[in-house]
């Protein structure tokens, strides 16, 4: 592993060497693609999901940084990327100036998440998408795993799979919004997370009181796009009595 500062300061490089198998230079390009894999023996040899390196794009892509690999074959790789040392300080709280609805003194790590997934791997690509911001990220499997956690906790988002074994995602949704609706509470937001992507899955998630679709394969600028899509209503937030605020379902 090795670092470098380029252009008088205003970038840096970090360098990942190994001597492994090494990968063609006509397959360099797909590695970054999500749940590719350069030889498709290469997953049951070494074990993985071709996620990785999608997620690692994406992260860098978000710091305005660029990713790349060089590797020969039976030799090994370099795997490499670079960032603008300017934004490095500032990446993580322009993030959760974005993303986090919170006001007054709260502190960016306190940021509250609950991630409703029967997928291990997509509630651990979430996580390391939102790892970037600190969040407190409390992962459940289920719809009535995700009732629960909601009952029993403080949220300031809900990121919510559809389908999911024991109650899925639409009937979880449902009955957090009748909890808070009996309880006179505000709306915590929620972002459905899914591979439905059709007209009727969107309009689904939205009628079952979610506030925004997101389709999977999930992206970090999606995924952030859709939390600060959520902060930009809070000129129709209702303040928390802790002093924070919580955008408002649509309708």
């Amino acid at each position: 592993v090795s670092l470098r500062v380029l252009n008088a300061g205003a970038r840096c490089r970090f360098e990942v060497r190994d001597t492994g198998i090494g990968i063609d230079a006509d397959k360099q390009a797909l590695i970054f693609e999500p749940f590719r894999q350069a030889d498709d023996t290469i997953a049951r040899r070494f074990s993985g999901t071709g996620l990785g390196l999608a997620i690692c794009r994406d992260l860098i892509g978000a710091m305005d940084g660029v990713i790349g690999c060089e590797s020969e074959p039976g030799v090994g790789s370099v795997f490499w990327f670079e960032i603008p040392l300017s934004a490095l300080p500032d990446a993580g709280d322009a993030v959760l100036a974005g993303a986090a609805n919170n006001a007054g003194d709260a502190a960016p790590s306190e940021l509250r998440v609950l991630l409703a997934d029967d997928n291990a791997t997509n509630r651990r690509v979430v996580e390391l998408m939102l790892g970037a911001v600190d969040a407190e990220i409390t992962a459940v499997e289920d719809g009535a795993e995700a009732v629960n956690a909601f009952l029993t906790g403080r949220f300031d988002l809900v990121l919510m799979d559809m389908m999911m074994p024991v109650m899925d995602g639409l009937a979880a949704v449902r009955t957090i919004r009748e909890h808070e609706a009996d309880a006179a509470a505000p709306p915590v937001p929620i972002v459905m997370l899914t591979a439905n992507a059709m007209p009727e899955h969107i309009e689904a998630a939205l009628a079952a009181g979610a506030d925004l679709h997101l389709s999977k394969p999930i992206t970090v600028p999606a995924l952030f796009g859709a939390i600060a899509a959520l902060e930009s209503k809070h000129a129709g937030a209702t303040p928390l009595e802790d002093g924070r605020t919580c955008a408002v379902s649509p309708g």
